[in-house]
């Protein structure tokens, strides 16, 4: 792998953190029903989480000698807490598997900008674990 390649997977992941923190924002707005208020709340958080992760990704880009991307990949328009939650389960899942395999490319660099950018990956990763356990015990929490 050379360092133009990560280059293009960091700005992939880029789009998909812009994904997260719009989709979270939306649907912190749009969301219906009976348990909406707690989970507003939850989602407003996320996106904001989500912000720190896009400048994140960005300076990463920008520290690997890249340009980094503005524009988000697609997601879906879900009203009910249910799908809402579910769709953000699915995301930070996928996200997890993502960020686990760019460690290991990263570690094909042997330098220092593989070196680093393992490293930040592997606290994406924990982040993205964590922001998974949150959502299962929201959604926990609904059906009771």
């Amino acid at each position: 792998m050379t360092k133009e390649e990560l280059v293009e997977l960091v700005n992939s992941d880029l789009k998909n953190e812009y994904k997260h923190m719009m989709f979270y924002l939306r649907s912190s707005v749009i969301v219906r029903g009976l348990h909406r208020e707690p989970i507003k709340a939850f989602l407003e958080k996320e996106a904001q989480g989500e912000t720190i992760h896009v400048q994140a990704f960005t300076k990463r880009v920008v520290a690997l000698g890249g340009k980094p991307v503005a524009e988000s990949n697609p997601f879906p328009y879900l009203e009910s807490p249910i799908d809402i939650l579910n769709y953000a389960l699915i995301m930070e899942n996928e996200v997890i598997e993502i960020y686990a395999t760019r460690m290991e490319q990263a570690d094909s660099l042997h330098n220092v900008d593989g070196i680093s950018t393992r490293l930040f990956y592997e606290n994406q990763l924990q982040d993205s674990y964590n922001d998974m356990i949150e959502i299962k015990e929201m959604m926990a929490s609904l059906q009771n």
